[in-house]
């Protein structure tokens, strides 16, 4: 497939770094809003100095002291990145590689990114309903509105560096970013249960914000000659001249 045989460096080191930091931004944001900010309270250390992580921050079953923690994040950002690329790859080859630049033959190339995020975020439908992605508290909202935003919008962008570069490495980094690095700096706040909703919901919007961006330079500004899908011309049969008669 030529997208595996393709990378570019400037959307590969840009891109992925784009869904945490709107996660981010929204996330705190909206913490700021309903509540002030405060830190995690297993980032207090206890008698011994050891801080005991949740389980949902994932940088060991096993307490540990403070002074390693600025280390095992540096490791654990690209270890966790590389590895969910791997499981990535899969999805973008269908999704990306293959559904959006046959769609872009017939819808252009911003229609057929959009309709490849919202067949996207349709497969994903039946893994929330069962409660995939989301705690069960939250599964509800998870179905009809954050999952179906945040997979739409984060789509949408991942079309663009598609449509741009034509790598699926590059996608596969920003969909394994988005799975690993969104919800890690969240970690490290205290998020109450009675706004976890509204946090989500603020994500769910500005990835939706993130797509409507991306669906604005999906072609603009026009980029170099064959870099982007293009709908197929129609074909025009041409008249073949006749051969001469030798008679």
């Amino acid at each position: 497939m030529p997208g595996l045989r393709q990378f570019s460096l400037k959307f590969g080191l840009i891109a992925p770094l784009v869904p945490p930091l709107v996660a981010s931004i929204m996330g705190f944001a909206c913490l700021e809003l309903l509540r002030d900010l405060q830190s995690a309270a297993w980032l207090s250390a206890d008698s011994q100095g050891l801080l005991h992580p949740t389980k949902d921050a994932r940088l060991g079953q096993e307490p540990f002291p403070a002074a390693e923690l600025a280390g095992r994040v540096a490791l654990k950002l690209p270890v966790s990145l590389l590895l969910s690329v791997i499981f990535s790859m899969g999805e973008e080859i269908g999704w990306r590689g293959f559904l959006q630049p046959r769609l872009s033959r017939s819808y252009g190339v911003r229609g057929a990114a959009c309709l490849t995020a919202v067949i996207w975020a349709l497969w994903h439908t039946g893994f929330h309903v069962v409660g995939v992605g989301f705690p069960a508290h939250l599964r509800l909202l998870g179905v009809l509105f954050a999952g179906p935003a945040l997979l739409i919008g984060l789509g949408t962008f991942n079309g663009w560096p598609f449509a741009r570069t034509r790598s699926i490495w590059v996608v596969a980094m920003c969909h394994a970013s988005a799975n690993t690095w969104s919800q890690f700096p969240l970690q490290f706040v205290d998020v109450p249960t009675d706004v976890e909703g509204a946090v989500l919901s603020a994500i769910a919007a500005g990835f939706l914000l993130l797509g409507a961006v991306a669906y604005f330079f999906l072609e603009w500004p026009a980029p170099p000659s064959g870099k982007i899908d293009q709908p197929r011309r129609p074909f025009t049969p041409r008249s073949v001249p006749r051969a001469r008669s030798t008679h």
